[in-house]
């Protein structure tokens, strides 16, 4: 990471090899970038540059980050994405194992002016997608993008959100701050993968539709002032939450990992409790991996994580041990099913860690249900001998 300050453009110029670049002040002509096809993360806030067409050229980039800027002609994004998609069309086709898109997948464009987002159909592969405080309206031409897993759009023009009812993988949905009225599109979202929504500050009057969908993070409290609307949804006293059910200790034994219900490509978090009331959340991404272990114990559906300790690796080789911070005390943990890569319903775990103090890094997704017996591979086996080593 390279944070530019004073005279620096003849110096950066030579540091084209570069993977991750933030530039956090004032700049009027970023064209220099053009060469630097080994970026896989820009970052730029609070720039006057005009001309953006540099983007295109940058075709190892993997998330874009820009606010503040004036950026509202998306064209460049979408040239972007077709040459990275003709890139991995090609190796498809001259490989014989399976390729995984390596292009841009995660996009913030915040506060830019835009206002036409059909150039942003074409970019099939994004998966995380921020449009926040623009001029947008008309969001139709998202409803092809099926690989769309995070998407907000707070603070824009929007009235119409049926497109949202065919992005079938969606979890995380924000439109706060728009100009809705009508959320019947989202009953296509009845047992599916949705699990955060955010809608106050809209003109919505039915909240009926809401019923079907599985919510563990939402601020429907806060949209919906009429109380026995709210508590026709928030079925706790019968042991349900949006139609989920609140677990007990014997329904969460065993390993669970987000991996199961959608693609995480080289990075994901596995999520295992044992009986014996400890357990151990594991995370990597290639060559890194973090292992928190734990004490956990479940009581009329709430459940508390007190860390123990944290394991780092990398290359498999333990580099550090250090206390665990992780803490979460008296989290609604619910299940219901979810739909997992191959399509079929397969049993999910969350926590709701919206409400309580917690350290809550590694639960900010679903877990899909993978074994009751814990340590079933090579990989686990010897993990425990590294972690409960006394």
């Amino acid at each position: 990471m390279i944070r530019l300050l004073g005279k620096w453009i003849a110096d950066i110029e030579h540091f084209t090899h570069i993977k991750s670049l933030h530039i956090y002040f004032a700049t009027d002509d970023l064209s220099f970038l053009e060469g630097f096809c080994n970026l896989e993360e820009l970052y730029v806030v609070d720039s006057d540059n005009k001309e953006w067409s540099f983007i295109q050229s940058l075709t190892s980039l993997r998330y874009l980050y820009i606010q503040n800027c004036k950026f509202s002609n998306l064209i460049p994004i979408r040239n972007l994405f077709r040459e990275q998609s003709e890139r991995y069309d090609r190796a498809s086709r001259e490989s014989d194992t399976y390729q995984i898109f390596s292009g841009l997948k995660k996009l913030c464009l915040t506060n830019c002016g835009i206002s036409d987002i059909t150039p942003l159909a074409d970019c099939k592969f994004i998966d995380d997608l921020n449009l926040s405080h623009n001029e947008i309206s008309d969001i139709s031409p998202l409803e092809g993008i099926r690989s769309l897993y995070y998407l907000t759009l707070r603070h824009n023009k929007i009235t119409d959100i049926t497109s949202l009812g065919e992005l079938e993988g969606i979890y995380f949905i924000n439109l706060r701050h728009n100009q809705i009225k009508d959320i019947s599109a989202l009953k296509k979202h009845r047992n599916s993968n949705l699990s955060r929504l955010f809608l106050a500050y809209n003109y919505i009057e039915d909240f009926t539709v809401l019923k079907g969908i599985h919510l563990i993070d939402s601020d429907i409290r806060e949209a919906i002032t009429d109380s026995e609307a709210l508590n026709d949804l928030l079925d706790r006293k019968n042991g349900k939450y949006f139609g989920m059910v609140l677990c007990e200790a014997k329904n969460i034994i065993g390993k669970w990992s987000q991996g199961m219900l959608h693609l995480t490509g080289f990075e994901d978090t596995t999520l295992v409790f044992d009986e014996n009331g400890t357990g151990y959340v594991h995370w990597y991404q290639i060559p890194f991996e973090m292992v928190d272990t734990f004490n956990w114990s479940i009581e009329n559906g709430r459940i508390t994580i007190k860390g123990i300790n944290r394991f780092e690796f990398e290359k498999d080789k333990l580099v550090e041990k250090v206390a665990s911070q992780l803490n979460i005390s008296n989290a609604d943990v619910l299940r219901n099913r979810r739909k997992g890569l191959d399509g079929k319903r397969v049993m999910a775990i969350e926590l709701d860690v919206s409400s309580v103090e917690a350290d809550d890094y590694y639960f900010n997704d679903a877990f899909g249900f993978v074994s009751e017996v814990i340590w079933d591979t090579d990989f686990s086996k010897k993990l425990r001998g590294i972690i409960w080593r006394e």
